[in-house]
């Protein structure tokens, strides 16, 4: 038999996507769906994950050793994003936070390439318990009848 004795939490071996981070998204991604007509202009497809595949420029200049990016959640009318969304852990953009130094390069990569590539796509970044809160959802997302800002490009 073979007990892992590990004394502290941080010491265990994590399996996967904690179950807090799935909920997270998937309340999320439901509230896009239900909400679509009050934050977008058109009706976009939500994914979960949504994969990226820097361009081999992007990926030379940012001396980058992988060319995929996994976003927690990404929407699209067409083939352009509109709407990208990273949740996280409270703390997660700390910098008193070492034990995510490299999650933190990572993201600033991801987030730096969507802007850059991607001008009219809007980039969230939700704590994990913030993301569970509709009140906060709707704050954040709702264009409350302003057009002149809308996700998405309107001509």
């Amino acid at each position: 038999m073979s007990f892992d004795r590990s004394q502290f939490r941080s010491q265990t071996k994590k399996k996967g996507e904690p179950v807090s981070h799935y909920r997270a998204v998937h309340f999320v991604a439901d509230f896009l769906g239900r909400y679509w007509d009050r934050i977008f202009l058109s009706l976009p497809a939500v994914y979960a994950p949504y994969n990226t595949v820097f361009t081999e420029r992007y990926v030379t200049e940012n001396k980058l050793q992988y060319r995929v990016h996994s976003y927690d959640l990404g929407c699209t009318i067409g083939s352009q994003p509109i709407a990208i969304v990273e949740i996280g852990d409270i703390g997660d953009d700390s910098k008193h936070n070492p034990t995510h130094k490299q999650q933190l390069i990572n993201d600033g990569i991801a987030k730096k390439y969507i802007e850059e590539y991607f001008p009219y796509c809007r980039f969230y970044r939700i704590n994990k318990d913030d993301a569970m809160l509709e009140l906060h959802l709707k704050k954040l997302f709702f264009r409350y009848g302003e057009r002149s800002q809308p996700l998405g490009r309107s001509r």
